[in-house]
């Protein structure tokens, strides 16, 4: 049979148009199978691994938190967390793990149900963290489907709620949230490591290779310069005061006026740290740094040295303080008892206001704001640790005439407790300023020092030597000799003042009927002070007593006597049998 001659190019056509679609259909599978594997390759590859590996993180451990004499404050330990894949899961798979774990973790079966459905669309979900060892083991004796097992760090606290405001917590995930925790969580947190495996059909690791591990980093250690016996001296003290006067708290510091450095700080009531979630924010908060107050009485110390340092008045000048009553401009004082002519020293021990107040007149605004930035009122203090307020010192230029005598005895400002326990250590340590602080030293995981705190040299000097010394050695010893409470030492001299300032009406003018802080500042021994304590005892009740020398007075003595004994500070002074003994047997050596 022949074929015309159209329909042969009929023919040909239709070949050629085949043969072109069918070349188009290879080329197109040629660019497909091009584009799989260079371009789609890494991705599939990858793809590929994660079904057969899963990468695992192996935690850092966490820095321990030591005391001045090498005591842990804060230590860690690992203990087994449980997870589980829900896409590897089946809803039937589903009900038998969580009827398998359920006991085990001591809750119901519905609850951890739920938990794992709630993000089922997830592939890692927590079950429990940080659980005990037991329950681990009884666990991984189960051998559930997509359920794993992981070792984490879990942060321990031996004491308890001991120096719970400075230390402060960590959450789950091993994070600082308070404290030193928080302050230097990069020093202590470390760098995790890893390890790839490969896993079964259930993502059940089955082995891995030492080319796949990398060993985490971890964390330094902190030595503090708290000593938890001092520590222990301390809050026992204010929780004897808060009960004694059916007050409402307490917060309290030592510190070593030479260095600044902090020997105990706390509050009370306190907390546990082991189970802090347990407590309200407002009792976890270091209220040393954060809660400013009118100090009241307590402050006449620092503006008494700015008097003398520029020389508007001398210790034996006297001045009459008008027989308990007063005219100044817009205003009338009234001491709480009447005096007539007072030394300036006197002005001081028997703290009068309406002498205070002539003093501040004498000085001016300008100096008076001159000497609270000396000593650092209204500005932070820079202690290493979070949250600290600067206090309420107003600029110079909102101060008005009632600002002349009122910041002389404590009011019209606020500053916080570690404030004023820094501002006693520089005026009894020869008016040297030193910037407090509670971390002694950073070591390395071996236990190598990395680095020492460095706060210990002088920031400035508040006033000169011998202005510091006659306040803190002459009038506020005075002070405390002549004190009717029981602030006393019959071992060292102890230099001190009280304060018993009123509350102020929250959000109005004025101040809360019967609200008081009342404090007591000390330090010992009086001429080479290497202790100072303030106690400050919030809303005691009036009708037991609220002066500061009665009510925060015997705390702050027993603190420093317990302090100085057990640093084994000499005594600085001899008991009156000794010196009869001495003066009646001179020449005769003792035994």
């Amino acid at each position: 049979m022949h074929c015309d001659g159209a329909t042969t190019k009929r023919i040909h056509r239709w070949g050629f148009l085949w043969g072109s679609l069918l070349l188009v259909c290879f080329g197109l599978l040629a660019g497909r199978l091009y584009y799989i594997h260079q371009v789609m390759r890494p991705s599939l590859i990858a793809y590929r691994d994660a079904q057969q590996t899963r990468t695992i993180a192996i935690p850092a451990r966490r820095g321990l938190i030591l005391d001045r004499q090498g005591r842990i404050l804060a230590g860690s330990e690992d203990r087994p967390s449980v997870y589980v894949d829900p896409g590897l899961l089946e809803d039937e798979e589903l009900r038998t793990v969580c009827d398998a774990l359920a006991p085990v973790l001591q809750t119901n079966t519905s609850e951890l149900h739920q938990k794992i459905e709630k993000r089922s669309e997830s592939r890692f979900v927590w079950l429990a963290r940080r659980m005990t060892s037991e329950q681990g083991q009884a666990i991984e004796a189960l051998r559930l489907p997509g359920v794993g097992l992981v070792n984490e760090p879990f942060r321990y606290y031996p004491n308890g709620s001991l120096a719970a405001h400075v230390l402060g917590f960590v959450n789950s995930d091993g994070q600082g949230l308070e404290g030193v925790e928080l302050q230097y969580n990069n020093n202590l947190s470390g760098k995790a490591g890893r390890y790839a495996t490969t896993c079964d059909v259930h993502r059940r690791p089955l082995w891995n290779t030492e080319e796949d591990v990398v060993e985490p980093l971890d964390g330094n250690h902190l030595v503090l310069t708290l000593d938890i016996v001092i520590q222990g001296f301390l809050e026992e003290a204010m929780e004897k005061a808060v009960e004694k006067y059916s007050a409402e708290s307490a917060v309290g510091v030592v510190m070593n006026p030479q260095t600044g450095a902090v020997l105990a700080m706390g509050c009370f009531p306190t907390f546990d740290l082991n189970r802090y979630q347990d407590f309200p924010a407002n009792v976890r908060r270091n209220r040393c740094l954060t809660d400013p107050v009118e100090p009241g009485s307590c402050f006449k110390p620092f503006i008494m040295s700015g008097a003398l340092a520029e020389k508007v008045a001398n210790l034996d000048e006297p001045i009459f303080c008008g027989n308990g009553t007063a005219s100044f401009p817009h205003r009338v004082l009234r001491d709480a008892h009447p005096y007539g002519t007072l030394t300036v020293e006197e002005i001081l021990v028997k703290s009068s206001n309406i002498g205070m107040a002539h003093l501040g007149m004498r000085l001016g605004n300008q100096r008076l704001h001159k000497y609270l930035d000396a000593y650092g009122f209204g500005h932070k203090t820079g202690i290493d640790l979070p949250g600290e307020d600067r206090g309420i010192v107003l600029p110079l230029k909102k101060w008005s005439q009632l600002s002349t005598t009122s910041v002389p005895m404590g009011q019209e400002i606020a500053i916080t407790p570690i404030q004023l326990a820094t501002g006693l250590s520089a005026l009894s340590n020869n008016g040297e300023y030193r910037r407090p602080f509670v971390v002694q030293k950073i070591l390395d995981p071996v236990g190598e020092e990395t680095s020492p705190n460095g706060a210990t040299n002088v920031i400035r000097q508040t006033v000169a030597k011998d202005v510091a010394r006659s306040v803190a050695q002459r009038a506020m010893v005075r002070m405390v000799n002549d004190s009717p409470h029981d602030v006393k030492l019959a071992q060292y001299q102890v230099l001190g003042k009280t304060g018993t300032a009123q509350i102020p009406r929250y959000g109005h003018h004025g101040y809360e009927p019967d609200a008081y802080v009342s404090t007591f500042m000390g330090a010992a021994p009086a001429e080479n002070p290497q202790v100072a304590v303030i106690i400050m005892v919030r809303r005691p009740k009036k009708s037991i007593g609220y002066y500061g020398g009665m009510v925060s007075g015997p705390a702050v003595k027993e603190v420093l006597f317990k302090t100085l004994t057990y640093l084994d500070v000499p005594p600085d002074k001899i008991q009156e049998s000794q010196r009869m003994a001495q003066v009646s047997s001179p020449g005769i050596p003792s035994d």
